[in-house]
């Protein structure tokens, strides 16, 4: 539910959910649509949404980057932030905030957040960063103004309410002079856009982890002589390059190995001969096969622009009740290597709901323990414009 409040003198509505298309009251900007509605039913005529402002503080420098601009309504007891890309706000990244501690608390954590390049402050807010902080930039919000493009909010579905009272009035005779009045007067349907959004996507971990759980209790075909040395999930495809699998996409794979007393020669050739059917991929070495199964890989769009920084290793501790131990945090991201004593059919199951992203998981052959490596969710900013039609040759 939007409020509708006053910034740098102009009439605005917070709250606007952008993306979504639940809501009586349509907000339009180059780049985005969003809905919402009003507990009054209605806004004041000529609102705009508060994104419009927004975009007008952010310098060129910054226009592509992830931005989070933070506004106070003028009456001082209105907060909120939301997160700007190409001038557009982020699907679902505009949020209120009931006092000012809230407010400054999100600031300080888009300060800290990798997925945020910017934030922007209005001057004399009172917020404390630490002197050397770049990210922050200050702006007047008395120069906050909505540029070009920004309509005031209007009622969905109008355009076929014009389009009945039109039919109505045809029927009197005057079809063709209604419909050249309605063709002129009458606004657009909300899917006309013709610009692609800003999108800010997440890997879609439960779904690539349910196929490494399934995949891994499947049969998995191997001659006798080979024994299963290691078995895992890797979700990020560029580690761990020891598996020497070269490909794109997440995948559940098993390592077999040959033992010492075995010809080599005669051992690969009934691997082979075993393994032809296997619906996924065979790498052969001499005494090493990889059997992997890749999956598809899929984003799923994030609720907000930008999250908090979170605590690797304070979440696994709860999650795995003190069963878990940090083998390395020198790593890049924000990523720890972890091991624990449960089994990995146990961890698999178990990390689906948590919010963090698993980069690899394995276990050995004998099943004692599983290692992984874990980090916090990542981010992509996508966008794209649909490009403008070419002038037509003069005649």
């Amino acid at each position: 539910m939007a409020n509708v409040a006053t910034l740098a003198g102009k009439v605005i509505a917070t709250g606007i959910k952008w993306g979504s298309r639940e809501g009586a009251w349509l907000a339009e900007m180059p780049g985005r649509v969003g809905t919402t509605s009003f507990e009054g039913g209605h806004p004041p005529r000529g609102t705009i949404p508060a994104a419009a402002l927004a975009a007008s503080v952010i310098r060129p420098e910054h226009e592509f980057d992830p931005c989070l601009v933070a506004l106070v309504c003028d009456d001082g007891e209105n907060w909120l932030t939301v997160v700007m890309t190409d001038r557009a706000p982020s699907l679902l990244s505009e949020h209120e905030y009931s006092d000012a501690g809230s407010w400054k608390l999100a600031i300080k954590k888009a300060l800290a957040n990798a997925s945020i390049s910017r934030v922007y402050v209005p001057e004399n807010s009172e917020v404390t960063v630490e002197d050397d902080n770049d990210k922050i930039v200050l702006f007047s919000q008395a120069e906050l103004v909505a540029g070009a493009g920004i309509r005031p909010l209007r009622r969905r579905g109008r355009w076929r309410r014009l389009l009945a009272i039109g039919a109505a009035v045809a029927v009197t005779g005057s079809v063709l002079s209604l419909w050249v009045l309605f063709a002129s007067n009458s606004n657009p349907p909300e899917t006309a856009t013709q610009t692609t959004p800003t999108e800010v996507t997440r890997l879609d971990v439960a779904a690539l982890l349910r196929h490494c759980a399934d995949a891994l209790a499947e049969f998995w075909p191997m001659a006798p002589e080979w024994s299963l040395s290691e078995e895992g999930c890797v979700l990020d495809p560029v580690v761990p390059a020891k598996l020497g699998v070269v490909t794109d996409a997440a995948y559940a794979y098993r390592v077999y190995r040959l033992d010492r007393l075995w010809n080599t020669f005669l051992a690969g050739q009934a691997a082979m001969r075993v393994v032809n059917n296997f619906q996924g991929m065979v790498i052969q070495e001499a005494r090493r096969v990889v059997l992997y199964s890749p999956a598809r890989t899929e984003r799923v769009m994030e609720d907000a622009g930008f999250r908090p920084e979170v605590e690797v290793a304070s979440i696994l501790e709860r999650l795995f009740t003190g069963d878990v131990s940090i083998q390395s945090s020198r790593l890049a991201n924000g990523a720890l290597d972890v091991e624990t004593s449960l089994e990995l059919r146990v961890v698999l199951q178990q990390m689906k709901g948590v919010d963090l992203e698993p980069v690899w998981l394995r276990q050995s052959g004998a099943g004692q323990g599983t290692k992984m490596r874990v980090r916090p969710v990542q981010l992509r900013t996508e966008r794209s414009r649909s490009s403008a039609p070419s002038p037509a040759p003069a005649s």
